[in-house]
């Protein structure tokens, strides 16, 4: 089951680096992620987490450090970079869908890292992408199972100021933001840009 989640999941060297004890501990979203991951261990239901804000901020390196911890103590860990999902089912088509989809309903953590950073996809296929991520999404909600999302878009409870809206509604409907304000905290990550910066 672990190895199955490894198979699918996209991650890098970086990610596989990420850990508590080389982080930041003064930021407000390392220590609810170090929370969260102990409650995890400790409760059978969760609710996820969407951490949003400004690009290099720390978002995808909390997410890994959750991800990480979790691995190491025997949970199954799914982490999907939205983009290559998207561009792996343009491909693939059905199987690779319906594969996935069932792994995402069976491991105990999934991790939704860049949400609508995708790029090189068909703008003009925004239907069909829309309809894609919200079965990736729904696919979850309806297992009752905790989802974490990293994103720059600004996510605001009023939906006419929220970029996830803005960015995923199809025909009007803002299914996608509304699943995600459903089983997601989110969490404002705030402060300067690291990308760059020597650790």
């Amino acid at each position: 089951k672990m190895q199955k989640c490894k198979d699918i999941s996209v991650v890098d060297k970086k990610f596989l680096n990420s850990r508590f004890e080389n982080a930041d501990m003064n930021c407000d979203h390392m220590r609810l992620g170090k929370k969260y991951v102990e409650n995890f261990l400790k409760k059978d239901k969760q609710i996820g987490l969407l951490f949003y804000g400004g690009v290099g901020t720390g978002k995808t390196f909390t997410t890994a450090c959750i991800a990480n911890y979790l691995m190491e103590r025997g949970k199954t860990v799914l982490v999907i970079n939205l983009g290559l999902y998207l561009n792996k089912l343009t491909i693939e088509w059905a199987e690779a869908e319906m594969n996935i989809l069932e792994q995402v309903e069976k491991c105990d953590l999934l991790v939704i890292d860049d949400f609508g950073g995708e790029k090189g996809l068909d703008r003009n296929n925004t239907g069909w992408r829309a309809e894609k991520i919200y079965n990736l999404i729904d696919a979850r909600y309806r297992s009752e199972k905790p989802l974490i999302i990293s994103t720059n878009l600004n996510f605001n409870q009023d939906e006419n100021k929220c970029e996830i809206s803005e960015k995923f509604s199809s025909h009007g409907h803002n299914r996608i933001r509304d699943r995600i304000a459903d089983m997601c905290f989110p969490v404002k990550v705030t402060g300067e840009s690291r990308r760059g910066m020597s650790k």
